[in-house]
């Protein structure tokens, strides 16, 4: 190339290269500035545990924390409670029915038990936890119950994450309705979902706050902090009581209502401590005070007693000792 030409054109390609550098550079830092920033690495901060005041019922064995257990609020365990007052007529029909098993139901030594958990709030799947019996054994509450297991709590349920407490409310598993061909018991227990919007727990032992030599519990055995290693611990055991001490106050606040009051005094037994709660006249009368009279029919209206008013029977258990209309602590 001619010496005079290359002289010409150099300083043209100094030039045509530095703006090609600096187009390339900032491709790249527009391209930066696009990203999504880099994901910080996950950390194990303990999250702030919650309070819950919770109860459960059990046999007086089984102890007062609830290990594999399921427990609920208030208005949650008394779904239980009044569920099963109808388990004489449905019983009668069908002795293997779930009720009519259930140790929790049927032990002649039940507890209720009221307390403080602490518990890491960002729950997981609620497990159907009950105890192991040749019972639960035949039936899809115990798929891993075995001889070896009888008498002890076992969780069953698809996708349980353990390492959480479980959380459903009554009305997200059972069904509030029911058909012309049900009988008028199956109508009783649906309309109590509607009802009763109760909530459910569930405590697994692989998510307990264990202080080591317990035999419970996850977070490594020991300990740990609340939301890392673990999710539940006990701030409080606050009273157990017989179960028929509790029983008895629901059922005479329930009795108490003014538009069934009738109803009670014309069954063989009444009302009150000697009450005949087998009776399917004091059932029926039941269910009348708690869901009204359309609670035994399809397509009836649920009215009844306010709920608030069931709950005070149950509360007055807890907070009272019998001398002042409540239950004394076992």
């Amino acid at each position: 190339m001619p010496q005079r030409l290359l002289r010409l054109i150099s300083p043209l390609l100094c030039v045509s290269l530095e703006l090609i550098t600096m187009a390339v550079a900032g491709f790249f830092m527009a391209l930066a500035s696009a990203a999504p920033p880099a994901t910080p690495p996950p950390t194990s901060a303990p999250v702030a545990f919650a309070n819950l005041t919770t109860y459960h019922v059990n046999p007086l064995s089984a102890g007062s924390v609830p290990f594999n257990m399921d427990t609920g609020g208030v208005s949650g365990d008394l779904y239980f409670v009044l569920r099963s007052v109808v388990s004489p007529i449905e019983c009668a029909a069908d002795p293997a029915a779930e009720d009519c098993t259930d140790a929790e139901v049927i032990d002649p030594a039940l507890v209720a038990t009221q307390l403080r958990l602490e518990v890491d709030p960002r729950f997981g799947r609620y497990g159907m936890c009950n105890i192991c019996t040749p019972a639960t054994a035949n039936s899809s509450l115990g798929r891993d119950c075995t001889p070896a297991l009888y008498g002890k709590y076992l969780c069953e349920g698809a996708l349980l994450d353990r390492r959480k407490v479980g959380h459903e409310t009554v009305a997200s598993a059972h069904r509030a309705a029911c058909g012309a061909s049900d009988p008028e018991w199956a109508c009783w227990r649906a309309h109590l979902v509607g009802k009763i919007p109760g909530d459910w727990y569930s405590f697994f032992n692989e998510s307990y706050c264990a202080d080591g030599g317990d035999g419970h519990g996850g977070g490594g055995g020991g300990g740990g902090a609340l939301g890392v290693d673990c999710a539940w611990r006990v701030g409080e055991v606050q009273k157990t009581v017989n179960n028929t001490c509790l029983l008895d106050r629901v059922y005479g606040a329930i009795e108490g209502y003014a538009p069934t009051a009738n109803c009670f005094a014309q069954c063989t037994a009444g009302a009150g401590a000697g009450r005949n709660a087998s009776d399917p006249c004091w059932v029926r009368c039941t269910y009348a005070a708690v869901l009204g009279p359309g609670g035994g029919s399809p397509a009836g209206n649920i009215t009844g007693m306010p709920l608030s008013d069931i709950e005070a029977g149950w509360n007055l258990a807890f907070a009272k000792g019998a001398d002042e209309g409540g239950c004394d602590a076992v």
